[in-house]
């Protein structure tokens, strides 16, 4: 009966409109929701907007269980570009976190999935800023500057801009 997954979507959708202290709550619920529907794509978009609530809200080591939930199930059911999000913002977590090496091997993961026809330029360009990201934390400069040149160049491949790029370059 598609009326509650409608339902679900609907509420789902609207999260952005609450109030930051409401988002983790309501992503979470939608999170269970969906898994009790068996709608394993909402699931993982639910996942991962929680492992981002929980990082904006500095629960850095439970942010990482829900990216580790969210690219879990995007992989069960091949959602490659959802995947890859979930890879690259786990990756910068855990690199934030000190674990350097383990935020190198999910951006690696995520990098290897964008060779996918259906991964977007747009998550190419991500995966590039996150290796960046990641070679900069583990103090290599002029590999972090040669990837995020290479990841601002993707970004204007894709006609989308990153704010605040070409001032961290």
């Amino acid at each position: 009966a598609p009326a509650p997954a409608l339902a679900l979507l609907e509420r789902f959708i609207a999260i952005p409109s609450l109030p930051r202290a409401e988002k983790l709550a309501a992503n979470t619920a939608i999170e269970r929701e969906a898994g009790a529907l068996g709608e394993r794509e909402l699931e993982a978009r639910a996942a991962l907007a929680v492992a981002q609530n929980l990082r904006d809200s500095d629960q850095l080591k439970d942010a990482i269980a829900a990216f580790q939930r969210s690219h879990r199930i995007a992989s069960e059911i091949h959602a490659s570009e959802l995947e890859a999000r979930a890879l690259i913002e786990n990756g910068n977590v855990s690199a934030t976190t000190g674990d350097i090496g383990g935020g190198r091997r999910l951006v690696e993961m995520a990098r290897d999935l964008t060779d996918k026809p259906e991964i977007s330029d747009w998550q190419r360009a991500r995966a590039l800023l996150a290796t960046g990201r990641v070679e900069m934390q583990s103090g290599d400069a002029k590999a972090a500057l040669a990837s995020f040149e290479r990841g601002r160049e993707m970004l204007v491949h894709s006609g989308r801009v990153l704010a605040g790029l070409d001032i961290l370059l």
